[in-house]
């Protein structure tokens, strides 16, 4: 394996991306004395909710999706949660993802403003006591709190630190080399991981249970089974090659089966829990518990 190739490209073969989601915030603290509690009001810290709006809850869920996507085509980045490491092969299309769900949450922001009005009135009249019209925004300006944006980021050591102290431009050269070595690990490490835990399950969902009943099998499993595979390659920055033999071992085991057949054909079940069980021993040797790190830009 050639560590120093990998670490070298790593920001050639990707860039990082920067999302960002902005929400209106929905709680503030009340005061322990509106509150009759058998405690210690100095230990005591409540908060309310400003509003009980299945809109808002929407565009959270919303959030939430557009996460799950990006974690199943990004990679981990090793800096603070929203950065996400894209290779370059996938930017295209994580470009136009994001754009199409910035659209689909503008509507969802324009709902939540139509309704804004009503559902301030219903929290202040379920508050009572804790109600306070002052928590709240008026409707274009509770609107405007929410966006989602994102931008991408690459890695060089500036030239200009040549010119400037002798070894300066060599020390920071040093820094994002060996900053690039972790984060390569890492997706070496994520990767494994996230195949581990796809074919663990598919081996349970297989595995008859106690008593000799079969378990169900959904679409969704071999869904997420094939999505993987077929990002893998755009996604293996780390060139694991170890990886890549299961990946290819698991598609040829998943040649031409489907939900329907793991659902009627107990043969095939056997073959695709016999091929998954060896794949999975391989993994369980392979996978070394490492502890992730977070990079700071202070360090």
């Amino acid at each position: 394996m050639n560590t120093q190739h990998n670490n070298q490209n790593l920001d050639d073969k990707s860039v990082l991306l920067v999302v960002e989601f902005h929400r209106l915030g929905n709680t503030r603290k009340v005061n322990p004395d509106q509150v009759e509690v058998d405690a210690d009001k100095s230990m005591v810290r409540v908060n309310k909710s400003l509003l009980d709006s299945p809109e808002y809850d929407a565009i959270r869920t919303h959030d939430g999706k557009t996460r799950q996507w990006l974690y199943s085509k990004a990679l981990p980045s090793m800096f603070k949660e929203g950065v996400f490491r894209v290779p370059n092969t996938l930017i295209v299309e994580v470009d136009e993802y994001l754009a199409r769900r910035r659209t689909q949450r503008e509507q969802l922001v324009n709902e939540f403003r139509r309704s804004y009005g009503s559902r301030v009135a219903e929290a202040l009249d379920r508050l009572g006591e804790l109600a306070n019209s002052n928590d709240y925004l008026d409707e274009d300006e509770a609107a405007s709190k929410f966006g989602l944006s994102w931008k991408y980021v690459t890695f060089n050591t500036p030239d200009t630190l040549k010119n400037l102290k002798a070894g300066l431009f060599e020390r920071e050269r040093a820094k994002i080399e060996k900053m690039m070595a972790e984060a390569t690990e890492e997706i070496r490490s994520v990767l494994r991981a996230q195949m581990s835990a796809l074919v663990k399950r598919m081996v349970t969902q297989l595995t008859p249970s106690a008593d000799g009943k079969r378990k169900k099998i959904y679409d969704s499993l071999i869904g997420n089974i094939d999505e993987f595979l077929s990002n893998f390659s755009a996604r293996n920055l780390a060139d694991d090659g170890e990886l890549q033999a299961l990946v290819s071992k698991a598609r040829n085991v998943l040649k031409g089966v489907d939900p329907s057949v793991l659902r009627s054909d107990d043969d095939a079940r056997k073959e695709v829990a016999k091929g998954f069980t060896q794949i999975d021993k391989q993994l369980s040797e392979m996978i070394i518990t490492t502890p992730s790190r977070r990079f700071d830009f202070a360090d």
